[in-house]
């Protein structure tokens, strides 16, 4: 059984943990050595047991904790795009039972999502894209599984209190990905046979968990499908 674990999903801190055969993958670390230790110790998973950290990009909610995990634990780091403390890998990259491939992603510094593989199904990130490009979504296309970013509520957004030129660069293309445009991605797949997806990324300022989820729900809804719709709130636990 492949279990997914959101220890943290914001504009402030993300980290997620995978669970097969006993191992375990991180994906991001956007959190402190203490705090980490902390919430695996709650998951009942030891150090021992993570097969590696995988890295979506250099921006500091998704980095911040890789220097005081290094000091402190024998785990190795992984990013398919260039990132201080990481070993690059280019195409797919093995760790312990998890087979790990990159999903290019448009952002403004070098970023990718990741299809991770396991030996008894496979799931989907993708988060930090301003668009979804063809590419990206020929990787999902077919994943049971998928954790998608789902930033902002655009009307939100565009009345807030961020500077003119933030507001600019979350909207574009190189940004972060609207519940608008995520809710069409997940109707597409939805398509194609995806199950289950959480919606993360969830800007605190610029959006709620709620309006997320409406948006891709009321999405689903005018074709009937009936894909689980799920936001990524902290220790949310999905049997993959």
């Amino acid at each position: 059984m492949t279990r997914l674990t959101v220890i943290s999903s914001s504009s402030k801190s993300n980290c997620y943990v995978i669970e097969c055969d006993g191992s375990a993958l991180i994906v991001d670390m956007g959190l402190s050595h203490r705090a980490l230790k902390s919430a695996l110790s709650r998951l009942e998973i030891s150090f021992d047991n993570i097969s590696g950290v995988i890295i979506t990009h250099a921006h500091s909610d998704h980095t911040k904790g890789i220097t005081s995990v290094k000091k402190a634990e024998a785990v190795p780091f992984y990013s398919a795009v260039s990132v201080d403390g990481c070993q690059s890998f280019e195409g797919t990259l093995k760790a312990g039972c998890f087979e790990i491939t990159a999903i290019p992603l448009s952002h403004d510094t070098p970023c990718t999502g990741y299809k991770v593989k396991t030996t008894d199904s496979e799931l989907c990130f993708v988060t930090d894209t301003g668009v979804i490009t063809e590419q990206t979504l020929d990787a999902m296309t077919g994943v049971k599984t998928l954790l998608l970013e789902s930033n902002h509520d655009i009307d939100m957004l565009k009345c807030g209190c961020y500077p003119y030129q933030l507001k600019q660069r979350i909207l574009s293309g190189c940004g972060h990905l609207s519940n608008k445009d995520c809710a069409k991605t997940v109707a597409y797949l939805s398509d194609k046979g995806l199950k289950t997806v959480i919606l993360g990324h969830i800007s605190e300022n610029n959006n709620t968990h709620l309006l997320a989820r409406a948006e891709t729900q009321a999405e689903l809804k005018k074709y009937g499908f009936k894909t689980e719709v799920l936001t990524a709130e902290p220790f949310l636990q999905v049997e993959v």
